[in-house]
């Protein structure tokens, strides 16, 4: 019989704010603590109630687990066995949380890293994962007066996402760009310096062809420089390519790196523990094999 598989994604924790004053000032790794002390990670998010807990700090002090989940009010309906009907069954009504609504989750606390590996479910596909996790984790540093206050959790994909797309569609017409400060914001390239300059937290950036043309974007370095940051969370980015019937997007914006792990149902411990090895991988090999284990 053939072992069932859930998909793992990638994620990266960066702090932000609008100055460098207060960036850096503690290790990333003790914010943490206190957030996993202080059992303050929930929060109303888009109609839901979401919580961050379980968050286990391993004896080394350098990676979390912990669980995402949200409650959901979910109809039963029972077999009615003197009418043998499904339809004539009584529906019920339950409150909680259940696979659907629970993924697993492991940090890489290290400073130069803060990664994420997660699981995803039906009802949390990556996007949701990293807006809700984000929101219980804003939440806790605001109570607990923790600077930077915007902390964000920013998908990662490679850029060879982006290279196997152009393969299939080289005609490239449009380009955009949405470029975040980095964590620590104490780097300033070219964008983050303009970011600064004019008080921005985000910079879009907009190429377009000429009519009948496309742009120049294989084997060209200054596309490659544009991609920079994909990698880390810093940066989206929009392809167009094609006009009408044949065209083609890309947007990064809803992606993630990703894996898969054996299945490992409704056991969160185990899903921890497969979180924790899929982080662990993500870091020191900077790739995954199809499955862990």
């Amino acid at each position: 019989m053939a072992v069932g598989r859930k998909r793992v994604a990638f994620a990266r924790i960066n702090r932000r704010a609008e100055t460098t004053e207060g960036m850096g000032v503690r290790p990333f790794a003790v914010d943490m603590r206190h957030l996993a002390e202080s059992h303050e990670t929930h929060t109303q998010f888009r109609g839901r109630e979401w919580i961050a807990a379980d968050l286990r700090l391993l004896p080394s002090e350098d990676h979390m687990t912990g669980v995402l989940g949200f409650s959901d009010i979910e109809l039963l309906r029972d077999f009615d066995l003197a009418a043998f009907s499904w339809l004539k069954g009584p529906v019920r009504a339950e409150v909680g949380a259940s696979e659907r609504t629970m993924v697993p989750f492991a940090i890489d606390l290290h400073e130069d890293r803060r990664w994420v590996a997660f699981g995803t479910s039906h009802r949390i596909q990556p996007y949701g994962f990293a807006r809700g996790f984000e929101a219980t984790l804003n939440a806790a540093v605001g109570k607990l007066g923790l600077m930077p206050s915007e902390w964000e959790v920013d998908l990662v994909i490679p850029v060879a996402r982006v290279e196997e797309w152009l393969d299939l569609y080289p005609e490239v017409v449009r380009f955009t760009r949405y470029v975040r400060l980095h964590n620590p914001g104490l780097k300033l390239d070219r964008d983050r310096a303009e970011m600064r300059a004019l008080g921005a937290r985000l910079k879009q950036e907009t190429f377009s062809s000429e009519r009948g043309r496309q742009l120049k974007v294989k084997d060209n370095p200054e596309f490659d420089r544009g991609l920079e940051g994909l990698e880390t969370g810093d940066l989206d980015v929009y392809l167009e390519a094609g006009r009408g019937v044949t065209k083609r997007t890309f947007s990064s914006r809803r992606m993630a790196d990703r894996v898969w792990v054996t299945d490992y149902g409704d056991d969160l411990e185990y899903g921890m523990e497969l979180m924790l090895r899929a982080v662990l991988e993500y870091a020191t090999e900077g790739g995954m094999q199809e499955t862990i284990i």
